[in-house]
């Protein structure tokens, strides 16, 4: 179960203004949950299957990271 937080309405305001926000805060808050019902696309940099690509696509051509 979800449970509205004040950061929703936050991050839906930076969203629609930037396309783009970086959420940070303490282990288990809630930050990837609040942020994947909003988000277009998620890029995570911890998937270490996938860490490296994300790296060299954003040296080679970064506008491919957020499509």
């Amino acid at each position: 179960m979800y449970y509205n937080r004040f950061a929703d309405e936050e991050l839906k305001l930076r969203l629609s203004a930037f396309g783009a926000t970086l959420i940070i805060g303490s282990k288990w808050c809630g930050k990837t949950t609040t942020e994947s019902r909003q988000a277009k696309s998620i890029l995570d940099l911890q998937d270490l299957d996938r860490r490296l690509n994300h790296f060299e696509t954003a040296n080679t051509k970064p506008s491919l990271l957020l499509l």
